[in-house]
């Protein structure tokens, strides 16, 4: 069992998940891009493919867009010419994205507002591992 799979597990995790990415989705996202994905997040997929839940970072709310929108997300014109320094994987369900600041290794976890554009990007997590702890739990104002 791994360390994603028992993390989310738990049962005061809330956290409603997809099925998981098959080997082949995860092989067809791999050469979709042109960044080496840090293997948590791999594994996160293999783990779910997609769902929603409370996450205990700004913005509260997160959606983990399937493993084939991740890749039409980056094939997609706009986004980049846009956002060519961000890997999107998700939201909050509302305007803000959720994406890899691919500027600075290892890659920090950043909200975007579209409208905003890049300029706009905040940094919520150091790193993929802080975010993934992160999944499932209820985010408290400090």
């Amino acid at each position: 069992m791994s360390f994603i799979s028992q993390l989310l597990g738990r049962p005061e995790r809330n956290w409603n998940r997809l099925p998981s990415a098959s080997e082949a989705e995860i092989e067809e996202l791999k050469r979709s891009v042109e960044i080496e994905l840090p293997r948590e997040f791999l594994d996160l997929l293999r783990f779910l493919n997609g769902g929603e839940g409370d996450i205990a970072l700004p913005p509260k709310n997160f959606i983990l867009d399937e493993t084939q929108e991740i890749i039409s997300l980056r094939k997609d014109e706009f986004y980049k010419n846009e956002f060519p320094d961000f890997f999107i994987f998700g939201g909050n369900g509302g305007l803000e994205m959720i994406a890899f600041d691919l500027r600075k290794k290892p890659f920090s976890i950043v909200m975007i507002d579209p409208i905003g554009g890049k300029e706009s990007a905040i940094e919520i997590a150091p790193n993929i591992t802080e975010f993934i702890t992160a999944i499932g739990l209820e985010y408290k104002d400090a």
